[in-house]
């Protein structure tokens, strides 16, 4: 699941780059998404690209994803509520 992780992130950051919310992969700071919201860089996504990105990612939606690379430690971090 790692893996396939992985690769999800990668394309989410190459669709950032595409739609223009970041000038390039190295340009991401912090990523903020869940069912409510979601931050780029603590900047607040209007509910369209919201929607959107919820709709292709639901994996990192479903409940609290969080990316952050402070230049010397890059993480992610999901949690998910229990049904």
């Amino acid at each position: 699941q790692a893996e396939e992780d992985r690769k999800l992130m990668a394309q989410l950051i190459g669709d950032l780059v595409k739609d223009g919310i970041i000038p390039d992969e190295k340009n991401l700071y912090s990523l903020t998404m869940s069912p409510n919201g979601m931050t780029v860089n603590d900047k607040q996504m209007s509910a369209e690209v919201h929607n959107r990105y919820k709709t292709k990612y639901s994996r990192f939606a479903n409940g609290v994803f969080s990316y952050s690379d402070s230049g010397n430690v890059r993480g992610i971090h999901m949690s998910r509520s229990r049904q």
